[in-house]
């Protein structure tokens, strides 16, 4: 006789994710992007949020990132714990990268979450994690043979957690045919500053 485990299986509401409307998130420029760590650093609430960058071809390489879609999203958090959580709904084998800086010869992996097999909730532990904020960079990609196939993102910076917090999701696509943006979900959260 087979004894058999079930693993739980996170909540997530995929459907909620569905039907999108896309456009791709504009790139800044190496100024204005040090603009605004420059206003975070300073204590600008304004400037929390996620903003897409775009790192040198030596960084994707590092990382096996390819595809017309490549770019990171530069995450700025206020300086106290912040919380993270990942969840996925794809057919693909998903991964997301949190990393400490751009450089690709001295940036550190914060976190790398890989969904465990496709249609699986699970992208990282399944309550997430607390990180200490500051600036973050993430990357989120499918993967295909020995390399990842950037996703395209959406960045929800206007979006409300509720429960007394404020923080900002990250929505990321495979197919670029469809508009479905639960195959990565990452949402930062933290208590609200006022």
């Amino acid at each position: 006789m087979v004894a058999w485990k079930r693993f739980p299986v996170p909540e997530f509401d995929r459907d909620a994710f569905k039907d999108m409307a896309y456009e791709a998130p504009p790139i800044l420029s190496a100024a204005e992007a040090a603009d605004l760590i420059s206003k975070r650093d300073a204590g600008d609430a304004s400037a929390y949020g996620g903003y897409a960058v775009m790192p040198d071809d030596a960084l994707f390489d590092r990382f096996a990132v390819q595809g017309e879609h490549r770019h990171a999203i530069m995450c700025l958090l206020p300086d106290e714990p912040v919380h993270l959580l990942g969840r996925s709904w794809g057919w693909h084998i998903q991964r997301a990268l949190i990393l400490d800086s751009l450089d690709a010869g001295s940036a550190q992996v914060t976190f790398e979450w890989r969904t465990p097999r496709p249609m699986n909730t699970r992208l990282g532990p399944e309550g997430g994690v607390t990180t200490n904020g500051g600036v973050a960079y993430v990357m989120t990609g499918n993967r295909y043979a020995d390399h990842w196939i950037a996703n395209r993102s959406i960045i929800q910076n206007d979006w409300e957690p509720g429960d007394g917090k404020s923080g900002f999701r990250l929505l990321a696509a495979t197919d670029d045919e469809l508009d479905d943006f639960h195959d990565c979900y990452l949402a930062f959260a933290w208590p609200d500053q006022g």
